[in-house]
């Protein structure tokens, strides 16, 4: 089962609405956790890299790989701008588009079962859009785009990394929009038996990072025959529930995995939407010098 009586992540009680008393207690539990991560971070990262069960081995390695290649990839960029050697650029942005591309096209499947992701189908279109730009960097570095002029050779790959980025937001965002279609496809009937609650980070300001409460009822149900404890997979801003202890109600869960429990996933849809339009916005005006 996804809910775990002695998981230290969350803080378990039965109160729809928080008295002081257990806000309290909540806050210090999420002050004692966030102490064991940063004392164990092996065992912090392990557990949040954690795949769901029968993921393959390839899928794994793979996706530690693409993970490091991509920040690997990030720092190597700035080291080649850096020291004006920009030759390179178009590789490295080849090999992290390829990796991630394959990760997303071959593995779509291997996804962790704490995290919320869109449907396969969406994941693997991103990840022919990662391997269509990695190909197309490797014609930029085999010489289409003649270095004789450095601003447009750059402007040239940095148009093109804003456009893959594009689509692959646009994609994601559909599929996270369209996922009670895709993903969610069962409706069960619930009993909540309780709230977990816990932080999360919000904007920092001049004195640090804010934190902000979210909550989650947990849901005890059945289907295919075995009995289930699980809680929203995006969780909710603020302290109190809304169902009452003891209540029943119908949920959404994902039948493949039927741990997931669907929250508020069009919230969770407006970050990959910005990061689309601001990739838009800048391909568009690279578009724009360069063709002038």
């Amino acid at each position: 089962m996804r809910y775990e009586p002695g998981n230290g992540e969350y803080y378990f009680n039965q109160e729809m609405i928080l008295s002081d008393a257990e806000s309290a207690a909540n806050y210090a539990h999420y002050r004692s956790y966030a102490a064991e991560c940063l004392n164990h971070p092996v065992n912090w990262m392990g557990n949040m890299m954690k795949p769901s069960e029968g993921t393959s081995s390839a899928a794994v390695i793979l996706g530690i790989v693409a993970v490091i290649a991509l920040f690997g990839g990030i720092l190597s960029t700035i080291f080649c701008i850096a020291c004006r050697n920009y030759g390179p650029v178009p590789w490295i942005m080849a090999g992290v588009m390829g990796l991630m591309g394959l990760y997303s096209l071959l593995f779509a499947d291997s996804k962790a079962e704490k995290v919320f992701a869109e449907s396969v189908l969406c994941q693997r279109i991103e990840g022919a859009v990662g391997i269509i730009g990695s190909l197309v960097m490797i014609v930029i570095g085999a010489g289409a785009v003649p270095m004789d002029n450095i601003a447009i050779f750059n402007m040239t790959v940095f148009a093109v990394v804003c456009y893959v980025l594009f689509l692959v937001m646009l994609i994601k965002s559909i599929g996270i929009i369209n996922a009670p279609k895709s993903i969610y496809t069962e409706e069960v009937r619930a009993t909540c038996i309780g709230y977990v609650r816990g932080y999360e980070s919000s904007n920092s300001d001049g004195a640090g990072s804010n934190l902000h409460p979210v909550h989650s009822p947990v849901f005890e149900y059945y289907f295919g025959g075995s009995k289930y404890l699980s809680y929203y997979d995006l969780m909710a801003s603020g302290k109190d529930g809304k169902i009452e202890v003891g209540a029943e109600c119908i949920i959404k869960i994902d039948p493949d995995n039927p741990n997931r429990v669907m929250g508020n996933c069009k919230g969770y849809a407006i970050t990959p939407i910005l990061f689309a339009l601001m990739s838009l916005a800048g391909g568009v005006i690279l578009t724009v010098f360069l063709l002038k």
